[in-house]
């Protein structure tokens, strides 16, 4: 349950109502600045929360491109939150002052036969429509549970994938972390509850999760 609820999951989720069945940049939480004041004020204390923008995208190099899901992070709230923080086994984790920094996953380093200091691009369809895309340079290298976490995730610094996907402020998702697993539930209500008739979808793990709950 920990490995699951640290591999981006966290204990409880929100969304733009769309995004679970089409996670593009169409499906975004705006304020989102006034969302977070709001959701950090309704939680107990010692709660962790992870803003994020979550697409998928492509990533090329010279040699070889394929499907990712693109996470852009603030370096210092993910790591409180998630896994990455501390699964860096080569180079280092993102700085909150980076711009065009990626941390990539081992399994997908040896794919694109490629190492730190080198240039990815990434590109993903923007807030109007168009294709963006954006030069990258490998600052780290991480290892997971799961080879497939790996292969699917990269990491770049929230504020340059924003402007990157012309998002401004906006997000895909935002993580919560809580005290104890039992939590979930009752925290999910009251923001439920607190964001009735807003076009936020709110999550616990297990909702996230239903394989690990069977």
């Amino acid at each position: 349950i920990d490995n699951g609820i640290k591999t981006l999951t966290g204990h409880v989720q929100l969304h733009h109502s769309g995004y679970i069945q089409d996670p593009s940049v169409n499906h975004r939480i705006p304020n989102a600045k006034q969302t977070q004041q709001i959701i950090k004020q309704m939680l107990p204390a010692h709660s962790r929360l992870s803003s994020r923008v979550r697409i998928n995208a492509m990533v090329s190099n010279a040699r070889h491109n394929g499907g990712v899901i693109l996470m852009g992070i603030n370096p210092t709230d993910e790591a409180r939150v998630s896994f990455i923080g501390t699964s860096i086994t080569r180079g280092r984790y993102l700085k909150p002052d980076d711009t065009n920094a990626i941390v990539i996953g081992r399994a997908l380093a040896d794919r694109f036969e490629t190492r730190l200091g080198r240039k990815l691009i990434l590109m993903a369809q923007d807030a109007n429509g168009e294709i963006a895309s954006y030069a990258f340079r490998i600052r780290g290298i991480f290892q997971s549970e799961m080879e497939a976490t790996e292969k699917t995730f990269v990491f770049v610094p929230l504020l340059t994938t924003q402007k990157m996907l012309g998002l401004q402020n906006a997000l895909s998702e935002i993580a919560i972390l809580l005290p104890a697993h039992n939590q979930a539930g009752a925290v999910a209500q009251r923001l439920r509850n607190r964001f009735k008739g807003q076009d936020i979808d709110v999550r616990t793990w297990r909702e996230a999760l239903p394989l690990l709950v069977n």
